[in-house]
């Protein structure tokens, strides 16, 4: 493997446009690792600073060096100034990924994916193209659409059997994701989606050109495996981890609405399984690069229904306090050309629940945050709302309000915990158009989950 640890004129770590604590923390355990400081970066877009879209660095240890990514020479001239020192430049954010394929033809001398690699894996309908390509039995079969026409929707019927997944190409979070059985409700669905795929995009920051697909709809059980690719193509793989869709738990959308470590796999199942993450990773070229990846487990056989090219939200924490793995640092450690520190076993479970918006309306008040901090199972709780903000249900193109990791040795005491947790949170919502005051409290779902 190409080892850049050893290089003491190597010293910068660079994150494109969003930081995460994990990587801080991260920055400062690898410092210690090669036994000399390092120098950290938050190489950030103007166009997201100045509109407050990017995740600031809280710490205040990174230095921020801004400039136009759209900009190709201004980009150029900026990296110039640090790229004798760099050590690795690395994107954890979903929204900001298309940012850092932009950053890599800048940076050609640290390791990382490539260009087209990372476009593979962030647009979704291009990503079970190459993977169709690479093996068919690795995605369900779909239809990239152009508008929400009659002769299109036409086109769409002729080619895939009902009940039908239609679902933009570029967001994250399952938002705009809808289930149609009928004709009706695949021209509803289109347009519906068609007219608030431009919005979502602005709002969300969704990658790439603004697109809708359409697949058939998979019967199974959810899974989510993160891992590692080297420049060589090598892959370690994390353990997989069982996920409910909002869906399954009765609730519209599909979200994920919990995961938890605690599986009922065989060994021959969880090696399937593992064998189809490694195959995804390959299919889109991933190297030098952690890897995200959600896989249906059907009669037909493993399929996988997404793949990024960035560690899955809060598995720093499901992964570190279950199985005892830095997922922040090992992704360091192979963009210097060294191995990922993996562990033997788990050592607890580990729950993640996300909690999202019913309606739209603005946010009155939140309640239950303090409570969940301190029962004794939370590891830890994220809020992404506020009082006053405008919010919409993930339906229409909202986003996740709260969400969190509970730990415990006992799966079902641990599920008792994460119901109670999630029915202590209520989130008060003044709706629009004269609507009634709603409030969010998914704690009623809580023994379905279960």
């Amino acid at each position: 493997m190409y080892n850049l640890a050893d290089d003491s004129s190597k010293n910068v770590i660079v994150l494109v446009n969003d930081y995460y604590e994990e990587y801080g923390r991260a920055v400062h355990r690898l410092a210690e690792y090669l036994g000399r400081p390092l120098r950290g970066i938050m190489l950030i877009d103007k166009r997201l600073k100045e509109a407050g879209q990017n995740l600031p660095d809280t710490s205040g240890e990174f230095e921020e060096v801004i400039c136009e990514f759209s900009n190709d020479a201004e980009l150029r001239a900026t990296v110039k100034r640090f790229e004798h020192e760099l050590l690795v430049v690395t994107c954890g954010g979903e929204s900001s990924q298309m940012d850092f394929q932009r950053v890599l033809p800048h940076v050609p001398y640290v390791l990382g994916p490539s260009e087209r690699s990372i476009e593979w894996a962030t647009h979704k309908g291009k990503m079970r193209e190459i993977m169709g390509a690479y093996d068919p039995r690795l995605v369900p079969k779909l239809l990239t659409v152009a508008d929400a026409s009659e002769k299109q929707i036409d086109t769409v019927i002729e080619s895939l059997t009902f009940p039908m997944m239609v679902k933009p190409t570029g967001l994250s979070d399952s938002t705009l994701v809808t289930k149609v059985h009928t004709k009706q409700e695949l021209g509803r669905a289109l347009r519906d989606s068609f007219a608030a795929l431009e919005d979502t995009y602005k709002r969300n920051r969704g990658n790439g050109k603004p697109g809708i697909l359409v697949e058939e709809f998979m019967e199974g059980d959810l899974y989510s495996i993160d891992g590692y690719a080297s420049q060589s193509g090598q892959v370690w793989l994390l353990p997989l981890l069982r996920s409910k869709s909002a869906y399954h738990v009765g609730l519209p959308g599909f979200y994920i609405y919990q995961t938890e470590t605690y599986h009922e796999l065989t060994e021959e199942e969880d090696r399937a399984g593992k064998q189809v993450a490694q195959a995804a990773i390959h299919a889109v070229g991933l190297r030098s690069s952690v890897a995200h990846i959600e896989l249906y487990k059907t009669a037909d056989g493993w399929k996988v229904i997404e793949l990024a090219a960035r560690p899955g939200a809060l598995r720093q924490e499901v992964y570190e306090a279950s199985y005892g793995v830095d997922h922040a640092l090992n992704e360091l450690l192979l963009k210097i050309g060294l191995e990922p520190q993996l562990s033997a076993g788990r050592r607890t479970h580990s729950m993640v629940f996300k909690v999202y918006p019913e309606v739209e309306g603005e946010i009155v008040s939140i309640e239950g945050i303090t409570e969940a901090r301190h029962n004794p199972a939370t590891y830890t709780i994220n809020e992404f709302v506020k009082p006053g903000d405008h919010v919409l249900p993930i339906t229409e193109g909202g986003s996740v309000a709260v969400q969190g990791v509970l730990c415990g040795l006992d799966v079902d005491a641990l599920r008792k915990d994460v119901s109670a947790t999630r029915a202590g949170i209520k989130i008060h919502i003044r709706a629009h158009e004269q609507k009634p005051t709603a409030s969010i409290d998914q704690g009623r779902t809580l023994q379905v989950a279960a």
